[in-house]
């Protein structure tokens, strides 16, 4: 294994020590993470994604979908670290 690879696998280590895994999300309940674009999003289990409060630069908001770390589809990816409530996922809107 080169540097690289030893770098990205104590990076991916690190996260999965401390991150809510996948089969541990409840549904409907809102989770503190980060992502590129938000740090509190709420879990649909049906959707099997999250969704946070997007602010574009222009000044529109609206509600993303975003997958869990464990289901990386190439694009951004919310990593839950705990539970959050509604008025703190409201706050971000």
């Amino acid at each position: 294994m080169n540097l690289n690879e030893q770098i990205a696998d104590k990076y991916w280590n690190d996260i999965k020590s401390k991150a809510i895994l996948l089969k541990d999300l409840e549904d409907g309940c809102y989770y503190f993470g980060e992502c590129r674009n938000a740090d509190v999003a709420q879990w649909h289990a049906d959707k099997k994604k999250f969704t946070y409060w997007r602010h574009e630069f222009y000044g529109d908001v609206y509600e993303e979908d975003i997958n869990h770390f464990e289901d990386d589809n190439g694009y951004d990816l919310f990593i839950p670290y705990s539970k959050a409530t509604k008025e703190e996922f409201d706050r971000t809107k």
